[in-house]
């Protein structure tokens, strides 16, 4: 990911939108699902509930570009 940011916006380009930013959502005994967050009570309610937007925002892929 790259960004540029001036005083009103800013502006990211997600070099390979394909890939999972929190981790590969597939459980793997070593370290969990979504390996890349650490495990915690807010991880544990976000992968049980998935309230909508917040699970999107911190485990769904990004798109290419973003403003």
């Amino acid at each position: 990911m790259r960004g540029i940011r001036t005083r009103e916006y800013l502006y990211l380009r997600n070099i390979e939108p394909e890939r999972w930013p929190a981790g590969d959502p597939e459980l793997y005994w070593a370290v969990g699902p979504y390996g890349d967050v650490d495990n915690s009570l807010t991880k544990q309610l976000l992968l049980r509930d998935k309230p909508a937007p917040y699970f999107n925002l911190v485990f769904g892929k990004r798109p290419a570009e973003e403003l």
